[in-house]
């Protein structure tokens, strides 16, 4: 009799079979037990190589022991279960942590829990990150902002749209740049022309061969003025026939015999006037030429002096010319053989015709360059000058011709040339137009187109100054205006000399003289004369320009002041013998004698009282006596001065 077991089994096994369209036999395992057959313990498994009963005892299924799972024919194979592998009656995937069997009634996949996806490994993972398995976008579902991308049914999780991976492998707002992570091989979708530096485990974003990065962390074809630097040189080696134009931070250029073309490509051909350039690149190989920005798109454009497609040289004002040889750029060739400006261009100091018009003040050169000014001529027969009108001529009213008349106050002048033929008048800037006005130290007459010099001008001081009112350190000085003393007259000015006021050093017009305590004082062993400071003894001297102060010295050997002949060198005084022309700050040789001027003519020194006894080079008289003639001769010298 059957143990009631026995009976249950059976039963179950006859709920299988008609489940499932089988005979009792195959139910019952005449076929053998396989991988998610019922049984109630091991020993109904042990047919199974490395197989086990769910349960030790009670209704269960066949499954495969640890480290094992079911292979397509329901047996036990070497290896934990993974993502896909084949289960039968919701066994088969006990190996795959947070798997199960996609069927519990049939064969079926091992596939992942709820909340759970696949790994490339073909494990379950609690949440998807960037470069995990998938086949669908069920199994990236975890992975907020993510998707999967496949191929053949196999493919992996990365972000959507306007995402990136984080250092986590989680998508956060914003495209992917060149540095930006990725995992097994993706990540990078965003960012054009670009891949992941692995297709195995964690990244980053790199430009792909054809490309490169461009600073803006996006890669691109490198174009003609493109950035590169001394670390990224082959910046430059995505520009077919291009190169970095400096050894250390620069420029995409073209190589030598190509060009660039409209969209900055690099052509063959030679580089010319108006070819394209950008950020000051392209234009390297085109002699005299350079791009017209520095900062953006531009044009190969001739540098100044030079034109042509190629950049020749122009001819120059005054270049020589003839039938044989042309004048080029803004130039022509005149009758008498020379090179001149086209009408509507001049010559600038470099000689070189640039666009406006011809007018007075223009540089000319060896009588050339004032052809279009009428009435006008070059002011250097040899060499450069400037057109200036001829005698007798001013500048008309816009400076293009000269008319008759001499230049008054309020005529036109350019660059200081206009006014020069008429004493008193200088070109000014007044409000960005320059005119003829009275020079300094002269002032403007009654009838307002001449100036007269204020220095030697008539005046009346019997009220006030009108000589300072005009000019500054003059004065009225019997009837005529005069510079102060201590001030010397420089270019129709009273310039301060020894004994004018200073503010300093460069005040100072006379040679060895300093600003001290705001007076131009003489340096040491140099004395004051009529504002000039003139050399004492044992200094440099010339005996015409800077004669010794002292007027019994004279500028002798070695150009310096030494006292002549007879007379004897004392604390840097000449004393005078008797009878001889004497300095009366300098006194005599003879004792008891002074310098004395008893008719008002030279000093000499004599005795002032008694007699000179020869022998022994002295006067007879007292001291009194000495001490009266002293005074009369003070007294004389003063009325002299």
């Amino acid at each position: 009799m059957k143990s009631s077991a026995r009976l249950l089994v059976e039963f179950y096994v006859l709920v299988v079979a008609v489940h499932f369209g089988l005979s009792i036999a195959e139910a019952l395992g005449d076929g053998g037990p396989h991988i998610g057959s019922p049984c109630s313990n091991d020993v109904d498994c042990k047919a199974i190589t490395n197989g086990k009963c769910s349960v030790s005892s009670g209704p269960g299924v066949c499954i495969c022991d640890g480290y094992f799972h079911a292979d397509e024919n329901l047996t036990c194979v070497a290896g934990n279960a993974n993502v896909g592998s084949t289960c039968y009656n919701g066994a088969g995937c006990e190996s795959l942590m947070n798997g199960n069997c996609s069927s519990s009634t049939s064969k079926g996949k091992c596939i992942c829990e709820p909340g759970f996806h696949s790994t490339v490994n073909g494990d379950c993972a609690a949440a998807a990150v960037v470069g995990d398995y998938c086949t669908d976008n069920v199994a990236c579902s975890s992975l907020q902002h993510g998707r999967c991308i496949s191929s053949n049914g196999k493919g992996s999780c990365t972000c959507s749209d306007h995402f990136h991976a984080n250092e986590s492998l989680l998508c956060v707002a914003g495209d992917a740049n060149v540095g930006s992570i990725c995992m097994n091989g993706v990540g990078c979708e965003s960012l054009a022309h670009s891949s992941c530096s692995t297709l195995t485990g964690k990244g980053t974003c790199t430009c792909v061969n054809g490309t490169h990065y461009d600073g803006n962390a996006t890669c691109v074809t490198a174009k003609v003025g493109d950035p590169c630097w001394e670390n990224r040189k082959k910046n430059c080696d995505t520009l077919v026939n291009g190169k970095c134009n400096s050894d250390g931070d620069g420029y995409c250029t073209c190589l030598p015999n190509f060009h660039a073309d409209d969209n900055l490509d690099c052509v063959r051909g030679q580089v010319k006037a108006g070819d394209s350039c950008m950020n000051g690149a392209g234009c390297e190989t085109l002699y005299n030429g350079h791009c017209s920005s520095y900062d953006g798109p531009g044009l190969c454009i001739c540098d100044h002096g030079y034109t042509s497609e190629d950049c020749l040289r122009d001819s120059e004002l005054g270049d020589a010319c003839s039938k044989y040889k042309n004048c080029t750029g803004n130039t022509e060739c005149t009758s008498a053989g020379f090179c001149t400006c086209k009408a509507g261009f001049y010559a600038g100091d470099d000689l070189i015709c640039v666009a406006g018009n011809a007018t007075i003040g223009i540089t000319c050169t060896n009588n050339v360059g004032c052809e279009k000014v009428t009435g006008s001529q070059c002011n250097a027969a040899i060499g450069k000058g400037q057109c200036a009108c001829k005698d007798g001529m001013h500048a008309s009213d816009d400076g293009k011709s000269c008319v008759n008349g001499n230049a008054t106050i309020g005529s036109w002048c350019n660059n200081n040339v206009g006014c020069e033929q008429v004493t008193g008048l200088k070109c000014s800037v007044t409000d960005g137009m320059e005119w003829c006005t009275c020079d300094d130290g002269f002032y403007e007459n009654d009838d307002g187109r001449t100036c007269f010099k204020v220095i030697g001008s008539t005046c009346d001081d019997y009220y006030y100054n009108p000589c300072d009112h005009l000019l500054g350190n003059t004065t009225c000085k019997g009837g005529k205006c005069q510079c102060q003393s201590g001030y010397l007259e420089i270019s129709s000015m009273c310039k301060p000399g020894a004994g004018g006021r200073c503010n300093g050093d460069d005040d100072c017009v006379v040679q060895h003289a300093t600003c001290f305590h705001g007076e131009c004082v003489c340096e040491q062993n140099y004395k004051v004369n009529q504002g000039i400071c003139r050399p004492g003894l044992h200094v440099k001297c010339d005996a015409t320009d800077n004669p010794c102060i002292d007027s019994v010295a004279f500028c002798g050997q070695g150009k310096t002041c030494q006292c002549k002949d007879q007379y004897q060198e004392y604390s840097l005084k000449c004393r005078a013998p008797y009878n001889m022309t004497c300095s009366p700050d300098d006194g005599c040789i003879t004792k008891k004698a002074r310098c004395i001027n008893t008719n008002f003519t030279v000093p000499m020194c004599l005795c002032p009282e008694g007699q000179y006894y020869a022998a022994y080079d002295e006067c007879s008289g007292s001291i009194a006596s000495l001490t009266l003639w002293a005074a009369i001769l003070s007294i004389s010298l003063r009325f002299m001065m």
